[in-house]
């Protein structure tokens, strides 16, 4: 038991329990051949070490964690659950984000019993030495810095620290890189900068500051804004970019055709401040194509930016909840496009496992995380109640054929047992599961495409029921279709909509999303394959 101000936050079965040294996670021993490890923060637990079958020394005891969570020192035997007798070994193993790598290392030979390993971090009290032979070097209007590795004979480099100063000996810090070597764009023209670089190690000790270098910027035309992408709403062109990092960039330009070879006309009768920018002047079933262009305070004029092309084509709107088009670029919040109040924002749980594609709208899931609504869900809930109909949809791309679960795509749910539906993946196929007053908790039975329809490019998909039926649709074109199940959604919970894993993070999915939409209505055929000819 987990006791916080004499209220239980948490109940779970073994023994051993121990604290990481940042008070951040708990861990114990589920069995004898199982450590597991909570995150206090997510209320998430996952397995954080099974079986390790070396050397036949397959049960496991006594799990320490090393202060800085990168080792796992651990008793095992051969003998289970005797530990007067059983010969214990100690071994090793590394670790990442607090799961295994590799083998572990046993690191006794003793026919005692050796039983409690320990682990401890030696402080290292000295800083590495500060860079050498830094340098500054033009690079456009920007400043190209590079330097010498710092030495530190008991500790790992860890980073460099880059300090910025126009008026000498007031410096910031203005970023922190990994490299030897790092281009600085947020300058402005003919403006004079001293840099100093320091090292920081594994210890977290920072070097002395590098002798400075001084350099005057150059007043050239701005760099090419990046990541333009373009999504419709509306009947309109929606329009984005990255913001350039110079700091005289007065406004930006946007520039349209007909034909990816034929002219380009700027579509902006002033310039724009803001990198973004709506296009009411199209229409539909027509396909344009886009550039955007950066203009600096002299009047210089980048080159162009990527070219985005899009085609105008109506969705779909009618019983529309919530819509997900994937294209803030950044951050960790994605936003509910449908228009309908109050909107249903996402947010993402670890960033550091998702990244913003870029030149096109999509976020792409490359480890355990997952994208879970904020605030009341009831929006939802409620309408799809009253209809007793529903459409799921999706343009997505597996990064593997080989997730089951299934994976999980689209919840609304709580754990692996409980759910209003999912969408999920197994192997090279879709999987259906909806909770109706006719099926269990878990929405089983399941509606499977069972045609091997994934591959690794994107895909269309929609599921849809209309009050006895569920049924699938893949690029526009119906693929399965259950029996008669019937049912309401009277027995809905306010379950939370989650993305690319279950709530308890145990069917993660990997690969990227492009759109979800959600319903309280069936579209009909028709429907569907106007919103797949919509493409992406």
């Amino acid at each position: 038991f987990v006791f916080d101000k004499d209220e239980t936050v948490k109940v779970t079965g073994g023994c051993e329990p121990s604290f990481t040294y940042d008070g951040k996670y708990m861990y114990w021993v589920q069995g004898p051949k199982d450590f597991r490890i909570w995150d206090i923060e997510k209320n998430t637990e996952h397995q954080l070490l099974g079986t390790p079958d070396y050397e036949n020394w397959n049960y496991t005891y006594f799990p320490r964690i090393s202060r800085d969570g990168r080792w796992i020192a651990y008793g095992a035997s051969p003998n289970q659950h005797d530990h007067n007798t059983s010969d214990y070994e100690i071994f090793i193993q590394e670790l990442k984000d607090f799961q295994p790598v590799g083998k572990p290392i046993r690191i006794t030979n003793d026919p005692k019993t050796d039983r409690w390993g320990d682990m401890f971090v030696y402080y290292d009290e000295t800083p590495p030495t500060m860079p050498l032979n830094v340098k500054a070097e033009h690079d456009g209007q920007g400043v190209k810095l590079s330097w010498e590795p710092a030495q530190d004979p008991e500790s790992d480099i860890l980073c460099y620290n880059i300090y910025k100063s126009i008026k000498s000996g007031n410096y910031q810090l203005i970023t922190k890189v990994e490299s030897t070597n790092y281009s600085d764009h947020t300058t402005d023209a003919r403006t004079k900068y001293q840099y100093v670089v320091t090292a920081v190690n594994s210890a977290e000790l920072e070097s002395p500051k590098s002798k400075p270098v001084a350099i005057t910027t150059r007043d050239t035309k701005p760099n090419s804004p990046t990541n333009l992408r373009v999504t419709v709403r509306n009947n309109q062109a929606y329009i984005k970019w990255e913001q350039n990092p110079e700091l005289d960039i007065k406004g930006y330009n946007i520039y349209r055709s007909n034909d990816p070879d034929g002219k380009y006309k700027k579509i902006n009768a002033k310039t724009i401040t803001e990198p973004d920018y709506v296009d009411s002047s199209v229409e539909i079933e027509k396909t344009y194509y886009y550039y955007v262009t950066a203009v600096d305070k002299s009047g210089q004029e980048s080159e162009q930016s990527n070219i985005f092309a899009k085609k105008i084509m109506e969705r779909a709107k009618e019983g529309l909840l919530a819509l997900y088009l994937f294209d803030e670029g950044k951050g960790n919040i994605i936003t509910d496009d449908s228009g309908v109040e109050p909107p249903i924002h996402l947010r993402i749980t670890d960033p550091t496992k998702i990244f913003w594609a870029k030149d096109e709208n999509a976020i792409e899931i490359i480890g355990n995380s997952m994208i879970v609504s904020e605030g009341n869900i009831e929006k939802i809930i409620n309408s799809i109640k009253g209809r007793k109909e529903l459409s799921i949809e999706v343009w997505l791309s597996p990064s593997s054929l080989n997730q089951t679960g299934p994976a999980r795509i689209v919840s609304m749910s709580t754990d692996p047992l409980q759910r209003n539906f999912t969408l999920g993946q197994i192997n090279d196929d879709i999987a259906f599961r909806l909770r109706t007053t006719k099926t269990d908790q878990n929405g089983l039975p399941e509606l499977n495409t069972q045609k091997h329809i994934l591959k690794q490019s994107p895909i269309h998909l929609v599921a849809t029921y209309d009050g006895n039926i569920k049924r699938l649709y893949v690029n526009g074109d119906l693929y399965s279709e259950s029996q008669q199940i019937t049912g309401d959604f009277s027995n809905w919970n306010n379950y939370p909509l989650v993305i690319g894993n279950e709530l308890t993070g145990d069917r993660p999915w990997l690969g990227k999303l492009y759109l979800v939409g959600i319903y309280n209505r069936q579209l009909n055929p028709e429907e569907i394959l106007k919103n797949y000819k919509a493409g992406l």
